[in-house]
Parts: C-alpha cells; structure tokens; sequence
C-alpha cells in the first residue's frame, strides 16, 4: 500500500490533481480534477461502483486510513469537536423529487462463506476511568439525530431506520438468529448497566411504542423460559389492581391491569 508523498505537493510543477494522482495510483486508485459523469461523478476511486478492484489479500487489508489523538485541551469551554472526517450532502435551491440524498452510502455484499461481516461497525473503547463535562453528555457508539426546524408534509422522519427484506430464510428459524434490531449484554458487563432499551421523552407522544401490521404478529412478547422477569403463577389475581398500563388497540384505548401481589 502506498502513502503519502509530501515532497509531491511542496512541487512547483503540476496540478494538485496529477501530484494526487500519481500518490493514488500507486495503491490501485484513480484521482480526476473534475468528476466522472460517466462513472456515477467519480472525482476519486479505488475501483468504481461497478467495477471493484480485486485483490488476494494475504493479511489485513484497509486501503485508507485516518487515524487521530487529541493530545491536550484548548482550554475554552466551548463544544469543539475533534472528528476524522466530515462528509455533508444537501439539497436547498431547488425540489429535486428525483434525487434520494445519502451522505455516506456502505454496501457490504456476501456470495460465499465468510467469518462474519457488518455494513457498519463501530467501536467506543472506555479505556479508562472516564466521565463527561456535563451529566447530559453521551457516551455513544453509534449516534443518530433528526432535527425537525421545519415541518413534513409528506414520508417517514425518522432518528433511526433498521429494514429486513429479501425472501432468504435463516435457519434454524428456532434459534432466535434473525432480528430486525438485536442489542445484546455480553457476560462480564457490571451491573451498574440499567437496561438494554432506554425510552425518554422531554415531549409529549401518543405511545412509547408503537406497533404496526399486527396481524403479521403471532407474540406480542416471546420469552425463552419462564424465570427472571416471567414468573410462574397459577394462583387467582385480587378483585383490584394497584395500577394499569394505557394501551391503544386499532384506535380503542384499554387498560393492562397490574397487581401489587398474588
């Protein structure tokens, strides 16, 4: 893989495009001044959306790489951010109906056996002894954040989106291997973690969760065995109940009785 030559841009002679491109072309990859119409815009590529560049990899392989420390504070109280890389994508003098934005498009594509694979994978590593500036900061591997400064009159707006489709089966069905959204608690994590789904609102919602093509829905809730958290109890429940959870069925509110004790 090659790196870097930076005596290439202290040159006189030359664009900055033929200086970038004589670097890039040493590791497989193309550089142009302009973009490519012919190549879905390309300016810059290792391959191309169409043609991939093969490789027989006998190690790691990782064609590009930004790697940052952040050494010490600026010593202002403001919210800089210390970040990799910044990517941004919009639309805002014209509709554009035909357009879909994405600002950092990712596909991962399997045809034979692999170890396994992600679309995205990310990492935060609490290394040491750890605490935020403010108790409201995040400590987050992966963040997502819809901003609504204006209204949508038509679609979905959503913070977060996660989609299964195919007609591909995962066998065994009965293993509990496919999920539209798994999160998992490994073993070893210490108890001071609360939950494995947080639900908070500032504002006020129709529902914390919210279902739809419920017909399509054998459970509600599949628990893998009764203990913990579903206790069995045969006895009769008391003439009152100590609270109730609203629910909404097909537009018809109802109630979910709870009981202090059995």
């Amino acid at each position: 893989m090659g790196s870097f030559n930076t005596q290439l841009f202290r040159q006189t002679n030359g664009t900055i495009s033929e200086k970038l491109a004589t670097v890039f072309n040493s590791i497989g990859a193309t550089v142009s001044g302009t973009a490519n119409t012919s190549d879905y815009g390309k300016v810059f590529g290792i391959g191309s959306i169409t043609t991939t560049n093969s490789i027989t990899p006998t190690s790691s392989y990782i064609p590009f790489h930004i790697s940052i420390t952040s050494i010490a504070d600026h010593g202002t109280s403001g919210d800089e951010t210390i970040g990799a890389a910044y990517f941004k994508t919009a639309a805002t003098t014209a509709h554009q109906t035909g357009h879909q934005l994405a600002t950092v498009i990712v596909r991962t594509s399997l045809a034979k056996n692999i170890f396994d694979a992600y679309g995205v994978q990310s990492h935060l590593t609490i290394a040491a002894a750890t605490a935020t500036a403010d108790a409201n900061a995040h400590l987050t591997a992966i963040s997502g954040k819809l901003t609504l400064t204006s209204n949508v009159t038509k679609g979905w707006a959503n913070a977060g989106l996660f989609i299964v489709e195919g007609a591909g089966t995962v066998t065994p069905s009965a293993s509990n291997m496919c999920h539209g959204v798994s999160i998992v608690c490994e073993t070893g994590v210490a108890d001071s973690i609360q939950s494995l789904l947080h639900l908070y609102s500032d504002s006020a919602i129709n529902a914390a969760i919210q279902t739809a093509g419920c017909t399509n829905m054998t459970y509600l809730i599949d628990f893998d065995a009764a203990g913990g958290c579903c206790v069995v109890d045969t006895s009769s429940p008391p003439a009152t109940c100590s609270h109730k959870i609203a629910i909404d069925i097909a537009g018809t509110p109802g109630y979910i009785p709870v009981y202090a004790s059995i």
